[in-house]
């Protein structure tokens, strides 16, 4: 392969991946993750072989910065061109704890996307990023406590999840100065 590596070897998706899940261990710890991910790339946990190898310049971005700040409110990267998959990638941990969070009723809907989002933004902050995410949470969501077909399931993961999308694209075009139309451009057309 491109890093001549062991076939099945996991790679920076699923290192974050583990990095997430290990740090929802103790509930949902934002400055958590991000040791986790600091310690992963800086120390080379969470890879399985002991080396860190293709990560994104978005992660490598944000984890640097947090390790240079501290702080998790402002790591992510926002900007058009730092907008990839790498938080989407790695959010399924976050999902099925907040899930689970949902079904027994210590968390809303609300919390629960606020708090998708916010893990998303720890690397990816742009707006896609984290709308991305909570849509995969309501897919997840479905899978794991709906009934009927995988695919009625997802069909209605994605009904809910697509009205909260729009409800929080409304709320962005809302209260900011852009126009309307600039914000459809930039959320809708250029996903």
């Amino acid at each position: 392969g491109t890093y001549n590596v062991p076939a099945g070897t996991w790679s920076d998706d699923s290192s974050m991946t583990l990095a997430t899940l290990d740090a929802l261990r103790n509930g949902c710890d934002l400055e958590a993750i991000m040791r986790n991910f600091a310690d992963w790339l800086y120390n080379r946990n969470y890879t399985p072989y002991g080396e860190v190898f293709d990560i994104g310049f978005t992660c490598r971005t944000a984890i640097s910065n947090y390790v240079k700040s501290g702080n998790i409110n402002t790591c992510g990267c926002g900007g058009e061109y730092e907008n990839g998959n790498g938080s989407l990638m790695r959010i399924l941990p976050a999902c099925i704890y907040f899930c689970n969070e949902e079904v027994s009723g210590r968390s809303s809907v609300n919390e629960i996307i606020g708090n998708i989002h916010a893990v998303s933004a720890l690397t990816h902050s742009h707006l896609r990023s984290m709308i991305a995410c909570g849509l995969y949470y309501f897919l997840v969501k479905e899978i794991i406590v709906g009934s009927g077909s995988i695919s009625e399931r997802l069909q209605k993961g994605f009904n809910s999840g697509f009205h909260v999308s729009l409800d929080i694209f409304f709320y962005y075009a809302t209260f900011t100065t852009r126009t309307f139309y600039a914000i459809k451009v930039d959320t809708v057309f250029t996903c």
